[in-house]
This record gives structure tokens, sequence and C-alpha cells, in this order.
């Protein structure tokens, strides 16, 4: 399991938006603030908007806006909205035919479970205090 760079700016892009106390922004400020293709980050905010995670606002000070509050927002919602799967390995996400001898699945089953938790457990609100904290620091 490998998390791509579109699970990285994803949650980056998220703790961008939260973090800013303006009512919307344009994908072209966060793009810039993340170091980010514009092009690039609006295929990532596409899967976003489609889990519910942003809106988008049209007109002359348009931009997105984070569909919920940030505390209902954890950042496994954030990853899971722009990748396929979180398995540790490819058995977990397919029908094993060696499921019946599989001596090893309880280690893959619980490494999951785990990478789950820890992805659970930090909401887009938590993650963007500590970035507000790094960058008043």
């Amino acid at each position: 399991m490998k998390i791509s760079t579109k699970g990285i700016y994803a949650l980056e892009a998220m703790i961008e938006l939260a973090s800013r106390n303006t009512a919307c922004v344009s994908i072209r400020d966060i793009a810039a603030a993340r170091n980010c293709s514009v092009k690039y980050l609006e295929q990532i905010f596409k899967q976003l908007k489609k889990a519910q995670l942003l809106i988008s606002i049209r007109g002359k000070d348009g931009g997105y806006q984070i569909a919920k509050d940030p505390e209902e927002i954890t950042a496994k919602d954030i990853i899971l909205a722009v990748e396929e799967k979180l398995d540790p390995v490819v058995c977990l996400s397919h029908t094993c035919t060696r499921s019946g001898i599989c001596r090893t699945q309880p280690v893959w089953m619980g490494m999951q479970e785990q990478i789950y938790k820890v992805l659970e457990s930090k909401t887009l609100k938590y993650l963007t205090d500590i970035y507000r904290n790094e960058v008043s620091a």
C-alpha cells in the first residue's frame, strides 16, 4: 500500500482550504500555496466534491469551500475519496484464491485496521490546528 501524490495533495489542499478564514478559495490560490499544478488539483477536487467533502461556488467571488464541519471530516474520508484502496496487500481487495489456506491474512487485516484507525483519528480540524500552530510559530 502506498498513498499516491493524489492522496497527499488532497489532504494538503483540504488543510489549506480549512485553514483559511474566507468563504471561498480559488483553486489557483490553493495550487500556488501547495506548489501544485492547477490541472492536477482540479482532478482531485472533482473527486473530493463527488465525495461531498467540498462545495464549489461559481461566479466572480467563487471558489471552493469545505462541505462539512472540519471536525466531521477525517483524513480517512479525504484519502479514500481520491485513492482506490488502502489495502496493504492485493489479496485484501480482491477475492483471493488462497484465502482458505493463507496463514498471513490476519497480519494484513490487522495492518489495514491500524491504518484505518490512525486515519480515522485525525480530523481535518485537528490537522488544520497543527498547521496553524506551525505557521504561527
